[in-house]
């Protein structure tokens, strides 16, 4: 009932937000990028009265405060120290994602392929934006592998054990989490993006809103 409202709420706010970013309008990007992230909090603590899982979804939950909080230092683009706060909330969150994620399915010998295969695909894309990276390079490449675990942990949800909806939900939106990042990464560190806002935060919104969406799936 509470998704109805609030899913034309996210879309709404996060095409304000993109919008605003594509045109460089710091005004309204300072309060619809929180905002956006705030509503899609919310659809993830709605499932709370309903869930008997009530520790997975405070988890998840918090992995997108700490978006929230990763969304608000990224305000301040040009910033190396507000960009290292961002990246450090970011990280935190995608932990918090891995862990609630192993919660849910956790590592079996078979897990390996998947694991091994996102590390070294990450570590391609760690590898393409290497020479640009300059102090930020052990930053980027712990982050960087982090991610890779978290998306891989979404991955092997789809492996059996997990409710299909729940998984598949969870796997596509750390998918395009995963790569609003790299996105990111390579538009900062290696070559600008034109119009970048229409690819990082629409891949971003999206992939946060379907983690979130996720929780309601649980048995």
């Amino acid at each position: 009932m509470y998704n109805i409202i609030l899913l034309p709420l996210i879309t709404v706010s996060a095409i304000i937000t993109i919008i605003a970013d594509v045109r460089n309008n710091s005004v309204l990007r300072a309060i619809f990028k929180p905002l956006t992230t705030v509503l899609i909090l919310l659809i993830a603590v709605t499932a709370l009265p309903n869930s008997g899982n009530s520790v997975y979804i405070m988890i998840i939950a918090g992995g997108l405060f700490l978006s929230l909080i990763g969304d608000i230092a990224l305000l301040k683009q040009k910033a190396e120290q507000a960009f290292l706060i961002g990246l450090i909330a970011f990280l935190t969150a995608h932990i918090l994602y891995s862990i609630a994620f192993y919660m849910t399915r956790p590592f079996v010998q078979q897990d390996i392929i998947v694991t091994v295969a996102v590390a070294l695909v990450a570590l391609v894309i760690y590898g393409v934006l290497y020479k640009g990276l300059a102090a930020m390079k052990v930053p980027v490449l712990v982050y960087t592998l982090i991610i890779g675990f978290m998306l891989s942990r979404a991955i092997v949800m789809l492996t059996g054990g997990v409710p299909f909806n729940q998984a598949l939900l969870t796997a596509i939106g750390a998918l395009l989490f995963f790569t609003s990042d790299m996105l990111l990464a390579f538009d900062r560190f290696k070559k600008p993006i034109p119009a970048n806002g229409y690819y990082i935060l629409s891949t971003y919104y999206i992939g946060q809103t379907l983690i979130a969406l996720s929780v309601h799936f649980m048995k």
